[in-house]
């Protein structure tokens, strides 16, 4: 399968208020990209020539316009997963004791028996880190927690229905620079991996009996697990398959122009769900994006950052609750026909 990923909003902390930004994924099964590519390609052509030529952006969408592209995409059964933050409601000095302690995490398991070059790599990395700006830290927590809720609903999905997508997983990012890795993009990438093995490894994805998992074991960990990971992992885990190797799912991760068809897509989309929740897009213009999201509670996942990043409940927010119950009287189900026995 191909996962797009882009963001929406500016992920600025601090002021106050609500300043929503959003996170979003458009998984599109390979054996569609193809045809899907082809018609919304003409599509996005014939927007751009009535944009005086000039490449169309999700906030400039018209309310037609992007029901027009919910309905264009939706037969070829995508997978739109939203995370969504509201940045305004944390502090600067919040952001800062994050960014501290996960910093604390990068070097908290080295010891003297480590390598010295591992060790000087992993300083370097916690160094960078820390230089990033709260702006970008935001998203890159955003994103970190974007991409575990990619992996486990996009699994539990396609398992049902095109189980062969599980067998190989595309990552395209939309690139701040074209002509080079930026500084964000090299820390981000570097510290996905680790963090995304250490949360799956405490919490497993999860299987749903009478899917076919087989070519998602591809994924397993090839070699024995050392002790101290072993440690680590719950027993059930342990006893039932080999643990996921996050190594593998994430090998293929690129940075790539948006002037990709999955890229814009995704940036459309994103775009449209984010509008949504700040109220400057009519309600016909984003409630049928609840039609490319699978139903769970809730549709779109809020994430809260205080000492521990995690996802939140929205029930003290009115705004967010309209929005998620008028996305989810569209969503399509998780369980498909055939997996029910």
């Amino acid at each position: 399968m191909h996962v797009y990923i882009d963001e929406s909003g500016n992920f600025i902390p601090g002021a106050g208020g609500s300043r929503f930004s959003c996170g979003a994924a458009l998984v599109i099964p390979q054996e569609k990209e193809s045809e899907l590519s082809k018609w919304t390609g003409k599509l996005l052509t014939r927007w751009d020539a009535e944009n005086d030529g000039k490449e169309l952006k999700g906030n400039a969408l018209s309310e037609i316009r992007a029901r027009a592209l919910i309905e264009l995409v939706r037969p070829y059964d995508p997978l739109l997963i939203v995370v969504l933050i509201d940045a305004g409601k944390h502090s600067d000095a919040e952001i800062q004791a994050l960014i501290s302690e996960q910093a604390k995490k990068i070097t908290a398991n080295v010891t003297d028996k480590h390598h010295p070059d591992l060790v000087k790599e992993l300083n370097a990395l916690k160094g960078r880190w820390e230089r990033l700006s709260l702006q970008l830290a935001v998203q890159a927590f955003t994103f970190f927690a974007l991409i575990e809720h990619v992996l486990r609903l996009s699994t539990l999905y396609y398992a049902q229905r095109l189980p062969a997508e599980l067998g190989a997983f595309r990552w395209v990012l939309d690139a701040k620079d074209p002509a080079k890795i930026t500084p964000y993009e090299e820390v981000w990438s570097d510290l996905l991996k680790p963090f995304l093995q250490a949360t799956f490894m405490a919490k497993p994805l999860d299987a749903m009996e009478g899917a076919d998992y087989s070519a998602y074991k591809a994924f397993d960990f090839a070699e024995e697990l050392p002790e101290e990971t072993k440690k680590r992992i719950p027993a059930k885990e342990l006893a039932a398959a080999n643990p996921t190797d996050l190594r593998k799912i994430m090998a293929d991760l690129r940075f790539e122009n948006s002037n990709l068809i999955g890229l814009r897509l995704v940036d459309m989309l994103a775009s449209i769900v984010r509008r949504g929740f700040a109220g400057n897009l009519r309600i016909d213009g984003w409630r049928y994006a609840g039609r490319l999201m699978v139903c769970r509670n809730p549709m779109v996942s809020v994430l809260e950052l205080s000492s521990t990043p995690r996802i939140g409940k929205v029930l003290d927010d009115e705004v967010m609750l309209s929005v998620i119950r008028e996305l989810s009287r569209y969503c399509k189900d998780m369980v498909h026909n055939r997996t029910i026995r």
